[in-house]
C-alpha cells in the first residue's frame, strides 16, 4: 500500500494537516523520528505528562541497575528487560514498504544498552538524560529506535491522541484508521517529529564547553564538528565517546547543561528539506493531470502484448519527460533559486520516481518492490510480472561511484535475482562536480563491451534558464 493517512481516511489532504498531525505516507520509508526532548516540552493533552512518565520509567531502570550486585541477576535481568521493546505495531513514521511496524530493541541490544548505562552512571541527578544520548553512544541504536522506545513508553497516550484526531476528522479510528496488516495507525503530531535529534544537533554543532570539545575530539580523533555528519558516521567510534563520558563524569555534566539549554528544532514541514513526505502528493497530483498527455503511453503499457521491460521503459521514459518538461525536477533540489541548487540525498530522488512508477504499477498489476533485497544488498526496485522481473536502480551523477554502481553493483543484483534485466536510471542534478562525473562515466560505457551491461536512462534534471534569458 502506498497512500497518505489523509488518502487511506478518505478526508482532504489540508483538512487532516490542520489537525496538527503527520500526514505520512504509508508503505514507504521515512527518516523523521520522536525526539525524546520535544515530547518533553508539548502542550499537546495527551503529552502534558511525558516528561514525568518516561522519567519514572527510566528511573526505574537506573534502579535496577544499582541494586545489582553482578550480571544476570535479577535486578540486572529486570533492567534488560525494560529496555527490550518489541516492534510497535502500525507505527505511521518509519513505514517501509515491507512492513508497517517500528524496529524494536532486541534482547541483545537491550544487554548492551544496560552495560552502557552501568559504565556511565554516577549518582548524578543527570544520570537520566543517558537514555535519551543512545544514539551518541551505541553503534545499532539510531534515532529510529529511541523513538520507538518513547512510543512504547507513551503508546497509551499516542493511541488516544490518533483516536481524538479521527474523532476531529469524523472518522471511526476503530473502523478506518488501519494498515494493509490490520493493525491500528498511529498518529504522530509534527511538532514532535525531527530529522536530525536534538542530542545529535547538539554534539555535532552546538556544545559551547570548551572542555567537552576538548575531550571528544581526543575520543574520536577527528573534530567534533565532523564527528557526526552523514559522511563521516559510520567511522565514529561511538563507544570511544561512552569512554569519555564516563571517566569524565565533569564533561558528561556539562555536555547536559548544553543539551538542556540549546533550543529545540522540529522538522520543517512547510518545506520538507529532506524530501520526506511533499513527493507522495507531488507525483500523484503530476501523473493525474497528465493523463490525457501519456495516454498512448498508458495504452502500451496496459496491452497484454507489451513485455515487462518495454513496460518499466515507457514507465521511466514518462518519468524522465515529467523531470525534464514538467517541473518535478524541483523535488530533487532543496532550493529553487540559486544557479547551482543543492540536491536533496538520493532517497529523495528515488521517492519522486516510486510516486510516478507505483502510479502507472498499480493500474496494470505490475508488482513494484522499492528497496528489494537480493541476498548482494537492496537494489532500488524490483518490478515483476508473472515469471518477467527487471531491475531499476537510480542514481544521481553527483555519487562519487558511478562506475562501481552501474558496472558492477548491479550486475551483482542481476546474478541474486536470476534476471539479465535492469534499467540503470542517472539523474543528472546541477554542479561542476556532477558534470564531471557525468563525462567520465560515460567514457567508461562509450569503451565497455556493446550489449553486455544494462540499459541507462539519462534524465536532465539541470536548471534551465528562463525563457527571458534564451
Amino acid at each position: 500500500m502506498l497512500a497518505s493517512i489523509s488518502d487511506l481516511l478518505n478526508v482532504e489532504r489540508t483538512e487532516f494537516e490542520l489537525t496538527g498531525a503527520f500526514n505520512a505516507i504509508l508503505g514507504a520509508d521515512s527518516e523523521l523520528f520522536v525526539d525524546p526532548a520535544l515530547i518533553f516540552n508539548t502542550d499537546i493533552l495527551e503529552f502534558t505528562n511525558a516528561k514525568e512518565k518516561i522519567t519514572d520509567y527510566f528511573s526505574g531502570v537506573l534502579k535496577l541497575i544499582r541494586r545489582s550486585n553482578q550480571r544476570d541477576d535479577k535486578f540486572w535481568r529486570t533492567a534488560i528487560q525494560m529496555v527490550t521493546i518489541p516492534e510497535v505495531k502500525g507505527l505511521s513514521i518509519g513505514y517501509s514498504s515491507e512492513s508497517s511496524d517500528g524496529n524494536g530493541i532486541g534482547k541483545t541490544l537491550a544487554k548492551k544498552i544496560i552495560e552502557d548505562a552501568n559504565l556511565i552512571i554516577n549518582e548524578s541527578e543527570n544520570d537520566i538524560y543517558f537514555f535519551e544520548l543512545l544514539g551518541l553512544f551505541e553503534k545499532g541504536l539510531g534515532a529510529d529506535r529511541i523513538s520507538d522506545m518513547i512510543i512504547h513508553i507513551m503508546l497509551d497516550d499516542f493511541q488516544n491522541y490518533s483516536k481524538r484526531i479521527c474523532d476531529e476528522l469524523g472518522v471511526n479510528y476503530e473502523e478506518k484508521c488501519l494498515t494493509s496488516e490490520g493493525n491500528h495507525i498511529i498518529i504522530i503530531p509534527q511538532s514532535l517529529l525531527t530529522n536530525l535529534p536534538h542530542s545529535t544537533r547538539v554534539f555535532k554543532s552546538e556544545v559551547t564547553d570548551e572542555s567537552v570539545r576538548e575531550t571528544l575530539n581526543v575520543a574520536i580523533g577527528k573534530s567534533w564538528r565532523d564527528a557526526f555528519t552523514k559522511e563521516n558516521s559510520s567511522e565514529v567510534d561511538k563507544h570511544a565517546v561512552l569512554e569519555s563520558f564516563a571517566s569524565n563524569p565533569e564533561i558528561f555534566e556539562a555536555f547536559i547543561l548544553d543539551y538542556l539549554n540549546t533550543k529545540t528544532h522540529t522538522y520543517n514541514f512547510s518545506t520538507d528539506p529532506d524530501g520526506e513526505f511533499l513527493w507522495y502528493h507531488e507525483t500523484q497530483e503530476t501523473v493525474k493531470n497528465s493523463l490525457d498527455k501519456y495516454k498512448k503511453e498508458a495504452d502500451l503499457i496496459d496491452k497484454n502484448d507489451t513485455n515487462l521491460k518495454d513496460k518499466v521503459i515507457i514507465m521511466c521514459d514518462i518519468f524522465k519527460d515529467l523531470v525534464e518538461n514538467n517541473g518535478l525536477d524541483s523535488l530533487f533540489y532543496k532550493d529553487s533559486i540559486s544557479n547551482v541548487r543543492n540536491s536533496k540525498n538520493e532517497k529523495a530522488i528515488q521517492l519522486v520516481f516510486y510516486g510516478v512508477s507505483h502510479f502507472f504499477c498499480k493500474q496494470n498489476n505490475i508488482d513494484l518492490t522499492p528497496e528489494s533485497n537480493t541476498g548482494r544488498g537492496p537494489v532500488d526496485f524490483k518490478c515483476s510480472l508473472g515469471n518477467e522481473k527487471i531491475l531499476i536502480e537510480v542514481k544521481k551523477t553527483i555519487h562519487s561511484r558511478l562506475e562501481h554502481g552501474y558496472f558492477t553493483q548491479l550486475e551483482e543484483y542481476k546474478k541474486s535475482e536470476k534476471t539479465k534485466e535492469a534499467i540503470f536510471l542517472l539523474v543528472i542534478v546541477d554542479g561542476k562536480k556532477s558534470i564531471d562525473n557525468l563525462n567520465k562515466f560515460k567514457e567508461k560505457v562509450s569503451n565497455a563491451e556493446k550489449g553486455k551491461y544494462s540499459k541507462i536512462i539519462y534524465i536532465n534534471a539541470q536548471k534551465k534558464a528562463s525563457a527571458s534569458k534564451m
